[in-house]
């Protein structure tokens, strides 16, 4: 087990803090960049900074340097430049994942396709094209933003045998989130690809949120792969479960909370685990109605409200119950990490606040 390290375990705010430092350095260098190619490059790197320091809980970047303290007893702002490149990979992900499911919201404010599209709206172009140019915007603000993560993974210094561990979790990362979006975007009009939720959950949530920070941050440390090999159990497990509590705070959330609709999922026909258990459990009649109202994007508002209702109550004690147990066992887990007990006590707060979680 490491020594007890000297310093305090790092807290949620102070790393918050060290990244909102070093993400505004690095729209800064973009917009500075901008300023000399073109004013309409400087507008789109503004759009991208106005969503990027939006905020959030900055909880990738946090488990990258906990899990590196946890394991070298070293400050974890020694690796900032690896979390915080993960928080980017996390942004430009997002800013891809709203093309895909057609959204124009990102934290509650008007996303970079919606902001071309208001922008685009005003050059007299079909509704067509102002949303191909608009989702254009996006998908090379997204492709941007991927491509400075990784330009900032290298400025972390590390020996050949830890950069080669750190590009193999990488590539198994990058591989994992992808495949999981594609199943999961295909699950939701493809009968035959029959994904269940826990297999979209590990690929498309655990891997990139969860199993990469505490991974990459341990291995930056050097732990022992058995150690690894731990964290990568409890990490898929916590992403399992923040993926369901997601799924419940979708379409049963405050809106006012979340800054997304609680209709959405059922209009749009989205496979999760709330409804893989109904189709389970739910009585034929039941079954009937809510199939007429999930993916039918022409449902009355009324009948939404009615099918939430009917999903609640066969589900919600169900998912309940899948999360106790997953929390169970990570807890147990866990305690068997080698590392200092200050840090096992971190984790076991950081996994009920991330599987417990109202927004």
């Amino acid at each position: 087990m490491p020594a007890t390290p000297n310093h305090p375990v790092l807290t949620p705010e102070k790393s918050k803090a060290l990244v909102e430092d070093r993400l505004s350095a690095e729209f800064d260098d973009l917009a500075s960049e901008a300023d000399r190619i073109h004013p309409r490059y400087a507008r789109f790197i503004n759009t991208i900074r106005g969503l990027g320091q939006t905020g959030g809980k900055r909880l990738r970047p946090y488990m990258t340097m906990l899990s590196f303290e946890a394991y070298s007893g070293q400050p974890g702002e020694r690796i900032l430049p690896m979390a915080v490149s993960l928080e980017l990979l996390h942004f430009s992900m997002l800013i891809h994942d709203d093309v895909i499911d057609r959204d124009d919201t990102r934290y509650g404010k008007p996303n970079v396709t919606a902001q071309y599209l208001e922008h685009y709206g005003q050059l007299g172009l079909s509704d067509d094209d102002q949303r191909h140019y608009a989702e254009s915007a996006a998908l090379l603000a997204g492709d941007l933003i991927q491509f400075r993560a990784h330009d900032m993974m290298q400025e972390v210094d590390m020996k050949p045998d830890v950069r080669r561990d750190v590009r193999a979790e990488m590539r198994r990362t990058l591989s994992s989130v992808i495949a999981g979006e594609l199943i999961d975007t295909e699950n939701s009009f493809d009968p035959s690809v029959n994904a269940d939720s826990t297999t979209v959950a590990l690929h498309k949530t655990a891997s990139y949120t969860f199993v990469a920070p505490l991974v990459i941050g341990a291995t930056l440390a050097e732990a022992p792969k058995e150690e690894k090999d731990a964290l990568r159990a409890i990490a898929e497990d916590i992403g399992v479960a923040f993926q369901y509590r997601d799924d419940m705070i979708g379409t049963f959330g405050n809106p006012k909370k979340t800054g997304k609709s609680v209709d959405s999922d059922i209009r749009e026909g989205k496979r999760t685990i709330l409804t893989e258990v109904f189709e389970q459990s739910a009585p034929d009649h039941r079954r009937e109605f809510f199939q007429s109202v999930w993916g039918n994007s022409e449902a009355s508002d009324k009948d939404v409200q009615i099918a939430r209702k009917v999903l609640s109550a066969y589900t919600r004690e169900v998912v309940e119950g899948k999360l106790r147990v997953i929390s169970l066992r990570t807890r147990e887990r866990i305690g068997e990490l080698a590392i200092p007990k200050s840090y096992r006590t971190t984790f076991r707060e950081l996994a009920v606040q991330s599987m417990s979680r109202n927004s």
